[in-house]
Parts: structure tokens; sequence; C-alpha cells
């Protein structure tokens, strides 16, 4: 279910993925390692009603997850940086995956120097979508660009249809 994830900011108690008032900006999720679950790493709210702001998530190893390594949705002024994203031996999969996804408005975001491969390793025949980063109705406001820069995307293995950006 939706409920499962590594590390969780969301706007809901019951959905790692909910959107509503968080309140949680400053935080450092650094380190870690997570296996599995429907999501690595979630940092969600509504952006009209309280979005998260100046949160860095760096440094974390994210593997096996069943749809999106880090969803965010909502958030500003947030650092994605140095995190390995990888699903080496996971065998069942969504149809969609996600290495980073973005919904919502997302003001000036920075994701650098992540690493997110071998995705499909343990399934050389799945046919899902998987898209490296995705950015999904997450326009920024003026002048708060988003900022991608020296990431690594690559052997996704399978028969998957491959998005890098």
């Amino acid at each position: 279910t939706a409920n499962y994830a590594g590390i969780v900011i969301s706007g809901k108690d019951n959905n790692a993925i909910g959107t509503g008032l968080t309140l949680c900006d400053y935080n450092t999720i650094e380190s870690n390692t997570i296996n599995g679950g429907m999501y690595g790493i979630t940092l969600t709210a509504n952006f009209a009603n309280g979005a998260n702001g100046y949160n860095k998530i760096i440094k974390n190893k994210i593997y096996d997850f069943y749809t999106d390594g880090i969803h965010v949705l909502a958030s500003y002024n947030s650092l994605f940086e140095k995190n390995i994203i990888s699903r080496p031996t996971r065998t069942n999969s969504a149809t969609t995956v996600n290495g980073i996804v973005f919904g919502q408005q997302n003001n000036a975001p920075i994701i650098s120097k992540n690493k997110i491969y071998e995705c499909f390793k343990a399934m050389p025949t799945h046919t899902a979508a998987f898209n490296g980063m995705q950015f999904n109705s997450s326009s920024p406001s003026a002048g708060n660009d988003i900022i991608i820069t020296k990431n690594l995307l690559a052997e996704s293995e399978g028969k998957v249809n491959q998005n890098v950006i």
C-alpha cells in the first residue's frame, strides 16, 4: 500500500504522499540506508496551505522501492544531493517507476550529484515505464528555477520505456 515508505514527511497521517499542511522545514535527512517500501523517501505537502522548505535529502542509499525512490510535492529551496537510488534485487514493480519525482509547484530545488541506476536489474523482461527524474506539473514560480546538475542516470535494464529526465 501507499503507507509503506522508508522516511516520510507527509500532509496526511495515513498516506505517505498525502498533501496538506506539514510545516516541516529545515530537516536534514542524511546518510540513511532504506530497503524496500512503496517509496524510499517522501516529502509532500500542499503549496497553497504550507509547503515544505529548506530541507536537505543528502547521501542516502535508497534500494528496492516499488514505485518512487524520492517523491516530492510542494517544496521550496530544498536540496537533493549525493543520493544513490537503485533497485538491484526488486522482483516486482509498479507499471511506472521514478527515481525522483516532483509534483505540484516546487520552487528552487537543487537536484545534484545523485546516482540512479539498475532499477530493473532483477526484472530483465519487465515492460514498465521508467523515469530517472520526472517533473509532473511542478513548474516553479518566476525566478525560482529548478536546478539539475551533475547527476548520473544509467543502466535501467529490462524492456522498459526509459526517460532520463
